[in-house]
């Protein structure tokens, strides 16, 4: 399991958790994840497969999401918060 939690300079919330569980239809690439970026109380960011389906959360908004590997994942959702906090500024 990784599971990391920042709570960076300006009070958001970075928060990520992936873990290996058994082979299954609603899961078959075996990974239940959750990553996610908070601002004051609100998801601006989030990528989960709650539900049984991989999808991105953005500003409130769910998206389809192609699950290749946690490394992906971290890399997409990094990159995702990376063009928020650009925009941000």
């Amino acid at each position: 399991m990784v599971h990391r939690r920042a709570v960076e300079p300006d009070g958001s919330l970075v928060e990520i958790k992936i873990w290996r569980i058994p082979r299954n239809p609603r899961q078959p690439h075996g990974f239940k994840y959750s990553l996610a970026y908070i601002v004051g109380g609100k998801r601006i960011l989030g990528y989960d497969n709650a539900h049984g389906r991989d999808h991105r959360h953005l500003r409130g908004r769910g998206h389809p999401y192609r699950f290749v590997s946690p490394a992906d994942l971290v890399e997409d959702f990094l990159r995702g918060l990376e063009e928020i906090r650009e925009t941000a500024s």
